[in-house]
């Protein structure tokens, strides 16, 4: 990788670590030196055999090489030669710039980004002369002096500028051409201090002076207060000048201060820290100690500086108690071993007697040389921890006894037992809290009843559990105690301690009695914590054991509703409830009964299962007390379900009782069967298990009479509207309550029912009034609790028809609630008449009795069998066809073939009108008249 030498042989050998970047260096180098030939080479043995020619001048070198180092390669080269040596690297450390200069004419040149090639080709020119003859002899008479390491370091930065021996401006390069703010040709030829009069009478001008004059280095550092900088500079006389090297260091100098600062900063956290600080040096001595450090050993600063690690004074023990050997102490762990480590305790002897127990951290400090220069020790005193420490492993052992104890009464007794030691008290107790008595009772311990002062609302330790909160006794107060503590124990009691011999209770004994009875507190709160478990565990047996009763029952439940779904009579529902309740179980016995009124006893409809005669045998009367009755009949007499859930825990029994019991029958539940204002009878179940019947299941059991009641008046309703054989009932009623019908009759009005339209309410009612402005059936209808939100549909002349929201106290709404359709309601000529069809299997008594309940006045006028006019699909078509004209018959006919009925429309009102060559509205007509007679002939017969 040689290259020519231009003008002449004297090279400068640049020793890089790859060929690209050696070569533009060496480039970069030959451009400042202006005629000296840079020859690049790779690595030292190639350095090595360039320089074994003849016409190396210098060799220049980086630091780090393929085959070795820069140091590596000089030490090599002088061993045949004393050719200028420049190191040219970023920033080593001061020993291998020591190293280096260990070594004659040699150099270093601080490399940056930018290289620093103007700052390397000084020192080459320095370096290598000006003939660059160097052939192993001493340097010439005429050679500047070799730099020092302290002169070389200086010349890190690559500002520079050179003076000629007039002080005028002969080089200056980039970067000082930045930092002065002055280009080259601004300043070349020119005198420094009229390019720069802030210079005069500087310390700048003094040192500039000074060098020139006694031809030597000077070095300085200075605040420029034209540029607001400060400045690092180091200048080089010269015969002809002076060469000026200079960096901006503000910064430098703004951490310098900031260093400055928080040295202080640290030496005021260091001597008021809470923690002892001392510095001994490799022999052990100490060096320095905090103010702590003097208060936790009991002696002066100048003192404990007069003493070793190991001196006799300090009487170091372990955690054991014994003599700690040499080479464990803290100071020799840290020295020897060169390890950090925390938390070693120690016992130290005061000058008093009194031995403190300290934590020991150790680090090391070293200095530049990386040798081991300091050992920093930190102290803290840990002798209360101890004392804790040793009380707490105490504690441990009582922790373990209460876990074996059986109840609080022997918890207490253990630990106002193991106080006594723990705390090294005279007086120790548990007096625990009793709820039934609301006062605390001494349990355990040395204290007698009479030494704890009041305990059943006032004093010191009964304040402590009402409070919540740890109290202090005193000479003056409520026990003999020279001085104790009351700790409450939460909801369980209070834990009481104390002397009264003239001592003291401490902080530590004070802070141990606190664990001691939280330690009592938490095994308290675990025994009461295990009984709640064991409670709540049997509780959730039963309750378990009830969620499956209550699977069982819904399963039946479940099987009762899929019945009740094809039931059509009521004889049939009652059935299929009894039989699955009785063959599903968990029941024995399931029937369903109603009141008797001519016996005032209850008869069965409907059983299932084996009731060994007990229906027969029971008295099942209605007659007596509420308390005397069975289940059954207190159901039907208050209408609300009544459960026994054991009949053998009441003595004497009654009749009915006996029955049950002698069939081994032990828990009854009955259920009403209702729904709105009727009753269909009593739902009873049977089983031969006392306590059978939880609330859960009861419930249950009445939802499903709900059910069952409801099934029962959809059946009789519906059967009422569809059955071809039916009763028809009709009634007068006289009752000023109806207060829309009866002001019909004193208006000589006359109304007429025209149907009902179910809803999520009570229906919608629609009828006629005639014969009465619509402005009076208002006024009528606002007083009457029949009918709310009435509204006029149409106005026909001779009548009105209406529509309103029926309510539950409405004449209709009853009706409907027993079973019943109404077909006629009128209200003309003084008399209101009402005529009801029920289905021929419905119970007319029943629902007579049910419907003069509500209505006193109501009549029975009439009552007939008969039957449903039929119809066949072909006679309602005759009938219709027969009714609708022919052009009502063709439009109606059309609309529907041609998908006018279809959602969407196939077509259109309008599309159909053309293609029956009518206009729009005349189709309009023809349809709705048409629907109008098809809806006349289909709900005129319900």
């Amino acid at each position: 990788m040689s290259r020519p030498t231009p003008n002449g042989p004297a090279t400068v050998l640049y020793v890089g670590s790859d060929p690209g970047h050696a070569e533009s260096a060496a480039t970069a180098l030959e451009a400042e030196l202006s005629g000296t030939a840079v020859d690049p080479v790779v690595g030292v043995d190639a350095a090595l055999s360039r320089t074994a020619d003849d016409g190396v001048a210098c060799v220049v070198s980086e630091h780090d090489l393929p085959d070795g180092t820069a140091l590596e390669l000089l030490d090599r080269l002088r061993e045949a030669s004393t050719v200028p040596f420049v190191l040219f690297a970023a920033r080593p450390g001061e020993r291998t710039l020591r190293r280096l200069y260990d070594y004659r004419a040699t150099d270093f040149v601080a490399r940056t980004d930018d290289g620093q090639y103007v700052a390397l080709a000084a020192s080459v020119r320095r370096a290598a002369g000006p003939t660059g003859d160097h052939d192993g002899g001493p340097p010439a008479a005429d050679q500047p002096p070799e730099p020092s390491v302290e002169a070389v370091l200086g010349r890190v930065s690559d500002a520079f500028f050179a003076l000629d021996d007039d002080w005028r401006f002969t080089h200056v390069n980039d970067r000082a051409e930045a930092v002065l703010g002055r280009t080259a040709e601004e300043i070349l030829g020119e005198s420094i201090w009229e390019a720069f009069p802030g210079i005069r009478d500087s310390t700048f001008e003094a040192k500039y002076r000074e060098a020139m004059a006694e031809e030597r280095t000077v070095s300085f550092r200075e605040f420029f207060p034209p540029l607001s900088a400060w400045f690092e500079v180091h200048v080089y006389p010269s015969s002809d000048g002076l060469s000026v090297y200079f960096r901006d260091v503000t910064e430098q100098e703004r951490l310098r201060e900031e260093l400055r600062e928080e040295r202080a900063l640290k030496r005021r956290i260091v001597e008021t820290s809470p923690v002892g600080i001392t510095v001994l040096d490799a022999d052990g001595r100490f060096r320095f100690a905090n103010e702590y450090a003097e208060e936790l050993l009991g002696r002066s600063r100048e003192t404990i500086q007069e003493l070793r690690y190991n001196a006799d004074e300090w009487d170091i023990v372990g955690p054991d108690g014994e003599p700690v050997p040499d080479e464990e102490l803290p100071f020799r762990r840290a020295f020897d071993a060169e390890e950090q480590f925390v938390d070693q305790v120690i016992g130290v002897a005061r000058p008093d007697g009194e031995r403190v127990w300290l934590s020991v951290n150790g680090t090391q400090l070293y200095d530049p040389e990386d040798e081991l220069h300091r050992v920093v020790l930190t102290l803290e005193d840990v002798t209360e921890r101890r004392r804790r420490e040793a009380g707490l492993r105490t504690l441990t052992g009582l922790a373990r006894d209460l876990l074996a104890a059986e109840d609080a009464d022997e918890m207490a007794e253990t630990a106002a037992g193991r106080a006594r030691d723990v705390l090294d008290l005279p007086a120790t107790a548990v007096a625990l809290y009793d709820g039934e008595g609301g006062r605390l009772e001494l349990d355990g311990g040395t204290l007698p009843a009479d030494d704890a002062g009041p305990v059943d609302g006032s004093g010191t330790a009964w304040t402590a559990f009402a409070d919540s909160d740890t109290r202090r006794y005193h000479d003056a107060d409520d026990s003999p105690f020279t001085d104790g503590i009351a700790v409450p124990l939460g909801r369980h009691g209070v834990f009481v301690a104390g002397t009264a011999d003239g001592g003291t209770v401490d902080g530590t004994t004070a802070e141990t009695a606190t664990l001691l009875a939280a330690t009592l507190r938490s095994a308290l709160d675990r025994a009461e914590r295990d009984r709640e478990l064991r409670e709540q565990e049997a509780e959730l047996a039963e309750r378990n054991d009830a969620l499956e009763r209550a699977d069982r029952i819904n399963e039946v439940i479940r099987n009762v509703q899929r019945a009740l779904v094809g039931a059509t009579t009521r004889a049939e529902i009652e059935s299929a409830v009894c039989s699955e309740l009785a063959d599903a179980g968990p029941y024995s016995l399931a029937w369903i009964g109603e009141g008797d009124p001519g016996s005032n006893r209850i008869e069965a409809r409907e059983r299932a299962g084996d009731d060994d005669g007990y229906l027969d045998a029971a008295e099942l009367t209605l007659d007596g007390p509420a308390s005397e009755l069975p289940p059954t009949a207190r159901a039907l007499r208050s209408e609300e379900p009544q459960v026994e859930t054991d009949l053998a825990s009441d003595p004497p029994f009654a009749d009915w009782r006996r029955a049950a019991l002698t069939r081994d029958f032990h828990s009854i539940a009955s259920i009403p069967l209702r729904y709105g204002e009727s009753t269909y009878g009593v739902l009873t179940v049977v089983t031969e298990r006392p306590d059978r019947f939880e609330r859960t299941e009861w419930e249950v059991l009445a939802e499903l009479g709900d059910t069952v009641a409801h099934a029962i008046n959809a059946v009789e309703t519906k059967n009422a509207l569809v059955s071809d054989a039916l009763v028809e009932l009709e009634f007068r009623i006289a009752d000023p309550d109806l207060v829309l019908s009866w002001g019909l009759v004193q208006e000589e009005g006359r109304f007429e029912f025209k149907g009902v339209v179910p809803n999520d309410d009570h229906g919608r009612l629609f009828f006629t009034v005639s014969d009465l402005s619509s402005d009076r059936v208002a006024e009528f209808a606002a007083m009457a609790s029949e009918v709310t939100n009435l509204s006029v549909i149409a106005d026909r002349g001779d009548r009105t028809l209406y529509e309103a929201d029926l309510t539950g106290d409405s004449l209709t709404r009853t009706v409907l609630d027993h079973g019943g359709v109404p077909r006629e309601m009128t209200a003309t000529d003084g008399d209101v008449r009402l005529v009801v069809d029920l289905a021929a299997d419905a119970d007319v008594r029943e629902f007579v009795e049910a419907f003069r309940s509500r209505y006193e006045t109501a009549e029975l006028v009439r009552r007939r069998e008969r039957e449903r006019p039929g119809r066949t699909a072909a006679g309602f078509r005759a009938e219709l066809e027969e009714r609708l004209t022919d052009r009502q018959a063709e439009v109606l006919r059309s609309a529907y073939l041609s998908g006018f009925f279809s959602t969407p429309r196939d077509r259109t009102g309008s599309e159909i009108a053309e293609s029956l060559d009518v206009a729009q509205p005349t189709f309009n007509n023809h349809l709705r008249a048409a629907q109008r007679k098809l809806l006349t002939l289909l709900f005129d017969e319900e």
